[in-house]
């Protein structure tokens, strides 16, 4: 999976969780999240220590009153 690019990592985690989340609002709220976390990566590889970084700066985000959603 790390030879994947992060467009062909996301589509493939998307397959998944079509699987997964039955409920349409949930999987819509995901999605979005997660297109904006491949935005955030800018071509970077995600890792655990960017998924903190990108949920760190969608609380400052949220604390500026700038709605992510």
């Amino acid at each position: 999976m790390r030879q994947m690019s992060n467009h062909d990592l996301f589509k493939r985690y998307d397959t998944e969780l079509v699987l997964r989340l039955h409920n349409k609002k949930n999987l819509s709220d995901t999605r979005k999240i997660l297109s904006k976390f491949e935005t955030f990566l800018a071509g970077r590889s995600p890792s655990p220590d960017l998924g903190k970084e990108f949920l760190a700066w969608g609380e400052l985000e949220l604390d500026r009153g700038n709605s992510t959603g």
